[in-house]
């Protein structure tokens, strides 16, 4: 019989209860919280009659009149773009929706909402062939690292496992007006919310493990009313219609989106050294306590940042306090070493327009995040920074992605900030191009070079090993193309000082030195398109030449504040002939035998079947810092961020340690 009279605020509630408590992580305690016995063996069965890349239901049940769930799982097998590896995927999915015209036999109700909530496990290994790949038997809940011991037995060095769970709300906001305080909505009617947790666990060598655990709560509009409520999904700002929301399946030819994100999110990241006893029990308590997480206050809006955090770092102190006790060894002597805690408030925008049939599909958009972080030391000293991130990304794929391409041009900037997140000291100006190529020819390689080389010294440039790649039996599978510049202080500094003037005439020799620019100026396309090719092509970028310099004299003037210097970074993102050739130019100003201290150039080129070239100059000191704050801002933003590296024996995802890594102490799997 179904419920005639229930307040928003119980029935929400009480859906919230009903959700969490469906899950079979929260049915058993210990180390049968992820494996009911009956389950793992339905799992089995129904894993050996599946075709690869189908995704199957092992379980399917209705819980209470309203509410449903669904257990699936998937096999994926894909290739890693890094030393030839492929990566096999092992992915179970719980779902769990309730909708409330079920639940209230009323068509009329004024506070309709929907919940969906998703729980998955992911489980990454790494192959040299894909046929090793394929046929490798499939992880299960066996297979996560729920204790220590499982930890060591039953992962293997590189294995990458991912547990994370998705609390979705879209809420009336007549019936909860303190939400128009939070979220600009417009001439809406209903609101998205997110609440999602994870944690990331990477198996290093040596018994040592790497765990990020990372809390998010996210809401936001967007235009003609669609934000991503889950991968595909794109709902808010909506009429309610049917009280029921509609998913929005992503099979249109054309498609544009705009939209604009509020998230917070704190994380902790651990390495573990689980031959200590301490430490491995410090691990254990930490995973259990974790995936009993409740994640009503993430997801709800309403609540400080408090809540947040201590979603956290709640029932972690074993771990904290061998943390404290260790934090004057070296790291490689620590029992728990703690990379990094902290929060980041990221507000984000972006586009993205995609074209596609069945045969050819091209996609390609931007996206700005500025962050806000909070790092706290191991001292316990909280510092501030900023970090805004500027991206280029488009995707092709042809003959149903036997063929294609994907490219990201990052351009990023860090600042130390005061407690009021106003700009303090500059860190650095990070410029990043990453390429890759389901096939790459001897034209690609080549490319390759001519752009390395003009970018370098020559001094520098007959440095790398290029390691006589062969393309006599044609194009190599797999290619991939990595290039970063981090542009310090020092950098900055030794820049001679000069007026705009003089900027605007190095700067165009620069040009003309390069030749014809791939981006299009600013300020619009001349009619003519013989303008770009003529004698006279860098009259078209004359405005662009002149905006671009008037802030790098900004830039170059040590006398200006922290504020006005920010102000013109933030300028210069917009202008696609800045962001193209800016590294370029700026390197060309500096003394050429002193770039290894001036700035850190990192190189990566790879492909299967041939030999990783990896050259790295210089060596950025706050690297470890830009790692953790691009994997908070990747895993925010991107819901297909790359898991199909191996691990370095840092624990970090490195290109140079796929090519240094040659599997030699992989432990064998234990049943």
């Amino acid at each position: 019989m179904k419920n005639k009279i229930c307040s928003p605020t119980k029935l929400i509630l009480g859906a919230l209860v009903a959700t969490t408590f469906a899950l079979p992580i929260h049915l058993q305690a210990a180390d049968g919280i992820l494996e009911p016995a009956s389950l793992v063996d339905r799992v089995k069965k129904e894993v050996a009659k599946i075709s690869i890349g189908k995704e199957v239901n092992i379980v399917e049940a209705g819980i209470y009149e309203g509410l449903s769930t669904a257990l699936s799982y998937r096999i994926q097998s894909e290739p890693s773009y890094i030393d030839g590896y492929y990566t096999r995927l092992d992915r179970y999915r719980l779902r769990v929706d309730l909708v409330p015209g079920d639940l209230i036999d009323d068509d009329n109700t004024p506070f309709g909402f929907d919940i969906r909530k998703d729980v998955e496990v992911i489980f990454a290994r790494q192959f040299k062939s894909q046929k090793q790949s394929l046929t490798a038997i499939p992880y299960t809940f066996k297979n996560f690292p729920l204790t220590a011991d499982r930890a060591i037995r039953r992962m293997n060095v590189g294995d990458f496992v991912a547990f994370q769970t998705n609390l979705s709300l879209v809420l009336s906001v007549g019936t909860f007006p303190e939400l128009s305080g939070t979220v600009g909505l417009g001439a809406s009617t209903h609101a998205f919310i997110s609440g999602e947790f994870m944690i990331h666990f990477y198996k290093m060598p040596n018994n040592h493990i790497r765990m990020k655990m990372i809390a998010i709560r996210s809401k936001g509009v967007g235009v003609d009313g669609r934000v991503e409520l889950i991968p595909g999904v794109k709902i808010i700002g909506f009429k309610w219609a049917n009280n029921r929301i509609k998913d929005l399946v992503d099979v249109e030819p054309f498609k544009a989106e705009t939209g604009k994100n509020q998230h917070d999110l704190f994380m902790i990241d651990y390495v573990f050294d689980l031959n200590d006893p301490s430490a491995a029990q410090a691990f254990t308590n930490v995973v259990k306590n974790k995936l009993r997480f409740k994640d009503v206050e993430i997801s709800n809006p309403l609540s400080g940042d408090n809540k947040l955090r201590d979603a956290i770092i709640t029932d972690i102190s074993s771990a904290e306090k061998i943390v404290a006790d260790d934090k004057a060894l070296k790291p490689t002597e620590r029992r728990i070493h703690r990379v990094f805690k902290g929060s980041n408030s990221l507000t984000s925008t972006g586009a993205r327009m995609k074209i596609g049939i069945s045969l050819a599909k091209y996609e390609r958009g931007f996206g700005f995040g500025q962050n806000k972080i909070i790092n706290t030391d191991l001292n316990e000293v909280q510092n501030y920074y900023l970090m805004d991130i500027y991206s280029l990304f488009s995707k092709s794929k042809l003959l149903f992605g036997l063929y294609g391409d994907e490219n990201i041009d990052n351009t990023t900037l860090m600042y130390g900030a005061n407690q009021d997140f106003t700009p303090d000291k500059f860190i650095s100006l990070v410029l990043t191009h990453e390429a890759k190529m389901r096939s790459m020819s001897d034209d690609d390689y080549n490319e390759i070079r001519r752009h390395v080389q003009l970018m370098l010294p020559a001094r520098l440039y007959s440095q790398i090993d290029w390691k006589h790649w062969s393309f006599g039996k044609g194009s190599l599978p797999n290619g991939y193309f990595k290039e970063e510049i981090f542009m310090e202080p020092q950098a900055m500094a030794a820049i001679t000082a000069r007026d705009q003037r003089g900027i605007v005439k190095t700067y165009t020799d620069y040009l003309l030195h390069m030749g014809n620019p791939k981006s299009m100026p600013r300020y619009g396309i001349p009619l003519d398109p013989r303008r770009f090719i003529g004698p006279d092509w860098i009259e078209v970028y004359r405005d662009d030449i002149q905006e671009i310099a008037k802030n790098l004299d900004i830039i170059f003037d040590s006398a200006n504040s922290s504020q006005k210097r920010y102000d013109a970074y933030y300028k210069l993102k917009g202008i696609p002939l800045y962001r193209e050739t800016i590294a370029g130019y700026l390197i060309s100003l500096l003394p050429p035998n002193d770039i290894e201290r001036l700035l850190t150039y990192k190189l990566t080129v790879s492909a299967k079947g041939v030999d990783t070239v990896y050259q790295e100059f210089g060596k950025f000191e706050d690297y470890d810092l830009y790692e953790s704050l691009v994997y908070i801002q990747t895993v925010v933003t991107s819901r297909s961020y790359d898991l199909r590296l191996l691990i370095g024996k840092d624990g970090e995802i490195t290109p140079k340690a796929a090519a240094e890594y040659d599997g030699s102490d992989l432990q064998p799997q234990v049943p």
